[in-house]
């Protein structure tokens, strides 16, 4: 089910690739909060077009950097390393 969501998390994996236009941009970042006893995951896709003359209004990030998320949101259920967790994709 969709929500909005508006956090900020550590970006913990971060791979980028070549598309035919842009660079696209995988990452998974971690929100710790103390009312919970485990981390949350959010997976994150970021478009950035290959020309840099062309506005872009998202910031470039990469592994290790805290970073400010907001939006509209879908929670899955997903297995990582033979563990199931519920993984928030942007």
């Amino acid at each position: 089910m969709p929500c909005n969501l508006n956090a900020i998390c550590y970006i913990d994996q971060h791979n980028e690739t070549l598309g035919k236009s842009s660079f696209v941009v995988t990452a998974v970042g971690i929100v710790s909060s103390q009312h919970q006893n485990t981390n949350i995951f959010i997976h994150i896709i970021a478009f950035y077009p290959k020309d840099v003359t062309r506005d872009c209004d998202l910031e470039r990030f990469k592994k290790g950097d805290i970073i400010r998320v907001q939006g509209r949101f879908s929670i899955i259920e997903t297995e990582v390393e033979e563990s199931k967790i519920k993984l928030i994709k942007v």
